[in-house]
């Protein structure tokens, strides 16, 4: 083998490193400056509900599917698109076109060994076209904003523990309320395969009916199928909590393929 050759073959294997060495799939991940970042997702969400009389007769099945597409406007700071659309649902929407959308916008914060994300989206819908004019009477759109922050911890190995705090609301609305979600939970890679895994609590304190809280065990496992494109299966589980509906259980379940480019 000659030089050339040698040098040539070095450089294709320094990249492909390079390439894979970036997990797409980890949760501090964005796109690189001029890139972009797809996720695409197919989910069912089942819940079976203790009736008034203790009877197990009141289920609810929700699918949906959605995309949401990242631009890095640099290394560190990225935006971002996504619609999402609610359909089959036995609650009685009042067609299969019940369309939700996102813009959004991240920034990293990279310390040394310490990662720190930072998150804003605005969250619209129209809920004339998911329940019918007959129930919405006026022509405004739900409005919502979350916010939300993300540390991490580089541990080596591919392994990052993590925490998320996030807050969500309404907007432009007389009856306001907030949400709270609070993730704990690690991401690993080994070669060709991440898992990311952890528990969530969700709460609210101002709802009409007193506070409600629901705690969560979360999952998903990520296969490369290149050095860009991974194709996963993820889902939840509910581990219980307080509603104004007691849940017997509450399952979701998914698919998942990113794509970096």
């Amino acid at each position: 083998m000659n030089l050339k050759t040698m040098l040539l073959a070095s450089a294709a294997a320094l990249v492909a490193t390079q390439a894979h060495a970036v997990d797409i799939t980890n949760p501090f991940y964005l796109p690189a400056e001029g890139h972009f970042l797809s996720t695409t997702r197919v989910e069912t969400t089942r819940a079976h509900y203790y009736a008034d009389r203790g009877l197990l007769d009141d289920h609810e099945a929700t699918y949906q599917a959605s995309e949401v597409l990242s631009y890095g406007l640099t290394d560190a700071w990225s935006v971002y698109a996504g619609i999402t659309n609610v359909f089959m649902h036995d609650e009685g929407l009042n067609n299969d076109h019940n369309f939700g959308y996102t813009l959004g916008t991240a920034y990293n914060i990279h310390a040394d060994k310490w990662l720190v994300q930072l998150d804003a989206a605005y969250n619209t819908y129209d809920p004339r076209s998911w329940y019918g004019k007959d129930n919405y009477e006026n022509n405004r759109w739900v409005k919502m904003f979350d916010l939300g922050i993300k540390l991490g911890y580089e541990a080596g190995c591919g392994f990052t523990p993590y925490t998320t705090f996030n807050v969500n609301g309404n907007v432009d609305d007389n009856d306001r309320w907030l949400d709270y979600s609070w993730f704990v939970g690690a991401h690993k890679q080994v070669e060709n395969v991440a898992v990311d895994a952890g528990v969530r609590y969700d709460f609210s304190t101002d709802k009409g009916n007193g506070r409600e809280e629901a705690w969560n065990a979360e999952a998903d496992v990520d296969y490369y199928l290149r050095d860009n494109v991974t194709i996963g299966a993820y889902g939840a589980y509910y581990l219980g909590g307080r509603r104004h509906h007691d849940i017997n259980y509450d399952v979701t379940l998914g698919l998942a393929l990113k794509a970096a480019f």
